[in-house]
């Protein structure tokens, strides 16, 4: 049976919220500004200075994600043939041979990775020991802001793992030595 690569993006009707939010937030920072400089009192140039400091400060922060989200056409997490692969992280790709057991955690928005012995002279990037006493993961990859279909991701992450560990299975057969015929 072969699987379909899973592949999720950033969800773009969030847009539809956000960069009016941050285009209000952008007139009120102006509008504040004109109030600092323009009021005589000092109240007024201190509570105008406060109001357009916190406008730009939040519509900065919700628009710049909104741009992103916008100009980002990539995937932010891959799940295919090779293993798992969190994109916005930049950590790489978490290959099927190094993890024991994956799962998808729909309460948190994350999917979970619980790591195998390690291989020879390669580490991947773990969280720490708290997160790991919580979660019971070696490495968590948040889904916040993607788009997916729980069920459907469910299903192919355990599909693309059963995949992966009978090829393992079928290479460790094939490269163990024949009986030789004698106790």
């Amino acid at each position: 049976m072969s699987l379909k690569p899973i592949a999720l993006y950033r969800r773009r009707w969030t847009l539809v919220f956000s960069l009016p939010f941050a285009a209000f937030m952008a007139i009120v920072a102006l509008y504040s500004l004109y109030f600092a400089f323009a009021g005589g009192d000092r109240l007024v140039v201190l509570i105008a200075g406060g109001s357009a400091f916190v406008s730009i400060c939040v519509g900065g922060t919700i628009g710049r994600s909104a741009l992103e989200a916008l100009l980002d056409k990539a995937p932010a997490v891959v799940i295919d043939e090779h293993g798992l692969e969190d994109v916005k992280s930049g950590d790489g790709v978490i290959p099927w041979r190094d993890i024991a057991e994956v799962r998808f955690d729909s309460g948190r928005d994350q999917i979970l990775v619980r790591l195998g012995a390690s291989p020879p002279g390669g580490s991947q990037p773990t969280n720490g020991a708290m997160t790991r006493l919580f979660t019971g993961a070696d490495i968590t990859i948040p889904l916040d802001g993607l788009s997916y279909h729980p069920i459907k991701l469910q299903r192919g992450i355990a599909g693309w793992l059963r995949q992966a560990r009978a090829e393992i299975a079928a290479v460790a057969r094939a490269s163990r030595p024949s009986d030789p015929g004698f106790l």
